[in-house]
């Protein structure tokens, strides 16, 4: 005879997530961690490279851009501090990189 009970109820508990705090992650010194000063018009990253890093803009500002097999240049986007760029070779199977990346402006720290 089946049993008129109900079961327990569980209940979710939520887990309380950290928000990625990138100041403090760079100030521990660690594998993988590399801090680069670019000049203005220097490459980050250029299209065709291979895809195994994932950069943070702590200052200034990166331009991503394509370049067409015709050779017109576009620009896809104007990156600045506490962006990511290059993280499509995380998300994805991206063996190289889609597009190029330059200092686009230089902000010094004070």
């Amino acid at each position: 005879m089946p049993s008129h009970r109900k079961p327990p109820v569980r209940r979710r508990v939520r887990k309380q997530s950290r928000n990625f705090d990138p100041q403090a992650f760079l100030a521990s010194a660690g594998i993988g961690r590399t801090v680069l000063c670019l000049q203005p018009k220097q490459a980050v990253f250029s299209q065709g490279e291979r895809a195994d890093t994932v950069f943070y803009i702590q200052a200034g500002a990166v331009r991503l851009s394509v370049l067409s097999q015709h050779g017109k240049e576009a620009t896809l986007s104007l990156l600045g501090p506490g962006d990511f760029l290059g993280e499509g070779c995380l998300a994805s199977d991206q063996p190289i990189r889609l597009a190029s990346g330059y200092c686009y402006h230089q902000t010094l720290p004070s």
